[in-house]
Order: structure tokens, then sequence, then C-alpha cells
């Protein structure tokens, strides 16, 4: 059970790098 939390943990993580990750990105090529 507590790998499954930490999955979980680190799959909701993952996801909010990539949301935050992607506008960085576009700032990146419009300059």
């Amino acid at each position: 059970m507590q790998f499954l939390l930490e999955k979980l943990y680190r799959y909701e993580y993952d996801l909010q790098v990539q949301i935050f990750a992607v506008p960085n990105i576009f700032m990146l090529k419009k300059k």
C-alpha cells in the first residue's frame, strides 16, 4: 500500500512539473 501511495504521489508531482514546464517552454520559444 505504501508503494502505491508513493507511486501516485510521484505521478501527481510529475504532472504538476509538466504543467509548469509547458508555459516556460513557450516563453523560451517566443524569445
